[in-house]
């Protein structure tokens, strides 16, 4: 169907709180006997969605523990709002390892800001305690952006200036601090940075330092010098 629909299905979910304090798998599931804890909530309602999640196995008396997974999500896709995080965990020999196959330790993690229309995260996993995959995360909806909006296309790559940007210690703001006074109006980019039409002409760039200025090599040369 070509027809727009609301991403979230018009249905009510509500979990108010399921809590699990003892959990038991039997070695059918992954090997051995394990015991793990569950506690969530999860409402989807109007066209939000928000779950929470944290889930662990439970170390005991020869019994391994050590796995966790954590979600946050709350995601309102109409209003523009999302946000997402998650953390898992799984040891060597524990129950996410056994079922995955896994003969090392794993850890991942995603997290990110922004919105429906751009939304900037991080992925990083390691495996065996070395890091496995540094990843750069981006969601677009390919919505054309005037350059009164350009803000939000600047800061796909330009992450820590835009949280600079909004909390004010960037750029031009005009107006009034107090608004009780009148309003703020900030300077958008391409008011100060006009990629169109930039400040300064490009350069080549230039040659890099002489290795005789190397302080690595000053130090060879001044002991090869005492040692003559």
């Amino acid at each position: 169907s070509t027809s727009k629909g609301p991403l979230l299905p018009d249905i009510d979910i509500d979990i108010g709180r399921l809590r699990v304090d003892r959990f038991v798998t039997e070695p059918a599931l992954s090997g051995e006997r394990r015991v793990a804890r569950l506690d969530g909530r999860a409402h989807i309602a109007s066209g939000r969605a928000q779950v929470w999640f944290d889930g662990a196995t439970i170390a005991g008396q020869g019994r391994a523990g050590g796995d966790r997974v954590k979600l946050v999500l709350d995601a309102v896709p109409e209003q523009d709002r999302l946000n997402f995080q998650l953390s898992v965990d799984a040891p060597k020999g524990g129950i996410l390892a056994g079922l995955s196959g896994l003969t090392q330790p794993l850890a991942l993690r995603i997290d990110g800001r922004g919105d429906w229309k751009t939304w900037n995260g991080r992925f990083d996993a390691d495996l065996g305690g070395q890091a496995f995959a540094r990843l750069a995360l981006s969601a677009r909806n390919g919505k054309e952006l005037t350059f009164a909006q350009s803000t939000q296309l600047c800061g796909s790559c330009h992450g820590p200036i835009l949280e600079d940007w909004e909390a004010g210690v960037h750029g031009r703001a005009n107006g009034y601090w107090n608004h009780a006074l009148g309003t703020e109006v900030k300077k958008d980019c391409v008011n100060c940075h006009n990629p169109h039409s930039p400040r300064f002409p490009g350069r080549q760039p230039a040659p890099g330092p002489h290795s005789l200025h190397s302080p690595i090599y000053s130090a060879e040369s001044h002991a090869a010098k005492s040692a003559d």
